[in-house]
């Protein structure tokens, strides 16, 4: 997980705690130098943690970001599947992947999904 970033949290990026649980809210109080998160449990429950805003925030984590993608399967020639293993053969759209496939030994397009 990412550790936490306040300058990210300020701009909207969604914070976690170590349990999974996400920040529905939080507020910076300058004078008690501190923040106050609300956070949602999975199981619908709410709580509130404090931290020093001098603290290493321990427990504290910026969200995953949810990636999609488009990468292309080929075939070689003697029958062996395969993709080409590089992040720059990512494509945003499928319209994409398809346009810039090898078509002599390209099978098919599919969407990818990762977190980061």
């Amino acid at each position: 997980m990412k550790p936490f970033n306040l300058e990210a949290a300020l701009r909207g990026e969604k914070v976690v705690d170590n349990t999974g649980s996400v920040a529905v809210d939080f507020k910076v109080w300058e004078k008690a130098d501190c923040i106050v998160f609300l956070f949602k449990r999975n199981d619908g429950h709410l709580y509130f943690m404090t931290y020093s805003i001098d603290s290493s925030y321990n427990g504290l984590f910026m969200a995953p970001t949810k990636k999609k993608g488009w990468i292309n399967i080929y075939k070689d020639e003697i029958d062996k599947i395969y993709e080409t293993g590089n992040e720059e053969q990512i494509f945003k759209t499928k319209e994409d992947a398809i346009e810039r496939s090898q078509k002599c030994v390209w099978i098919r397009t599919i969407e990818i999904e990762w977190e980061e």
